[in-house]
Order: structure tokens, then sequence, then C-alpha cells
């Protein structure tokens, strides 16, 4: 029992106090993991750049070899940002009419996309082009 006392002293001796004004408990500082998960935040309507890894008849759906996002953080400005690393990203076709298009994009081609999350969190297409022909606007 007088262990168990001491060791909880030790421990709460160690860190300061929550109730101490002006004093972080943990300091703010982004980890990477927090960088890796702003990069899937697709609440609102993202371009990105990728080539086409797997088409899936079963949900309708793109794996994609996501290699770039376009950010438009700083306003006025917008810039491609690559995506570091291997990072495969699963996109749902918007409907089925769409998905019959995408059925017919050869592995290995590298689209532009616009995607945005659902309300059930699944990231949809809005628009897709292939990356090698001239821009369309609205794409």
């Amino acid at each position: 029992m007088w262990a168990d006392i001491i060791l909880a002293s030790f421990f709460f001796a160690q860190f300061p106090s929550a109730a101490q004004e002006g004093v972080p408990v943990f300091p703010e500082e982004r980890s990477p993991f927090d960088a890796r998960l702003a990069l899937l935040d697709f609440r609102e309507p993202t371009t990105i750049q990728g080539r086409v890894r797997l088409i899936d008849e079963t949900e309708q759906a793109v794996w994609l070899d996501w290699e770039m996002r376009l950010d438009v953080s700083v306003p006025n400005r917008k810039e491609w940002r690559s995506i570091e690393g291997e990072f495969l990203l699963l996109l749902y076709a918007l409907d089925s009419e769409q998905f019959a298009r995408l059925k017919l994009v050869e592995a290995g081609t590298r689209l532009l996309l616009i995607v945005q999350s659902d309300e059930d969190g699944r990231r949809r297409i809005l628009a897709y082009q292939d990356a090698r022909l001239p821009p369309r606007f609205p794409l």
C-alpha cells in the first residue's frame, strides 16, 4: 500500500498541474501523423492527382496511387504539393454513370480529380479528367 502511495506521489510530481495558469499540460505541436490526417481532409472539394491502380467493380470505386494535392490554404495562391511516400487512396464514383466511364480507364493512367467526402465519410469523385489532356474548365 505504501508503495502505491509513493508511486502515485512520484507520478504527480513529474507533471505540471493543469490548474497552473499559463502552463500547457501537453505541448501543442503537430506530429507527422497529424499532418497525414490533414491530407485526408476532404470536407471541401479538393483537387488531387494520381495514377489509377485498380478499378473495384464491387464497390464502384477506384484505387489511386495518390501523387499530388492542390494546396489552396494561402489566399490567392494555388500550389501543387507532392504526397511523400506511397499513398494508396480509395475513391468512390459519384454515381453509376460516372463509374461506367471510369471502368474504361486503364490502370496506370494519371487522372486529375476533384474529390469531396460525403455524409458517410466516403471520398466521392465529383469530376475527373485524364491528366494528359489539356485542362477543361470547369473540370
